[in-house]
């Protein structure tokens, strides 16, 4: 079992991203019902004092949340890189410059 909310918790992880794709994986207890609600304890969790003296695995069981396991995670890790790559494709014709029609998000079609 890997601790998810030791990964969402670090400064520099896009936590709403990972939480959302739990919910539409349906992993550690997240569903799509209640990813806004996860998403809100999360941040709670990040920044207040009260939470923060909480263990990790009492915050898992206070919001009804599971572990996941390592495979899970891998899948969940390959899905979220394959979605950034996608959105940081762009076009890098030097001749196109300002004039490249390509949008930020959409893909590339040569």
């Amino acid at each position: 079992m890997i601790g998810w909310l030791k990964w969402v918790q670090n400064p520099r992880c896009d936590y709403v991203s990972w939480i959302k794709e739990f919910g539409l994986m349906r992993k550690g207890g997240v569903n799509p019902s209640n990813v806004d609600y996860v998403i809100s304890e999360v941040e709670k969790f990040r920044s207040s004092p009260e939470y923060f003296m909480l263990s990790h695995s009492a915050f898992i069981k206070m919001n009804n949340l599971e572990e996941i396991t390592w495979e899970e995670f891998q899948v969940i890790l390959k899905k979220i890189k394959k979605d950034a790559e996608k959105k940081a494709k762009r076009c890098w014709h030097p001749e196109q410059g300002d004039k490249c029609s390509q949008k930020k998000g959409q893909l590339i079609s040569v």
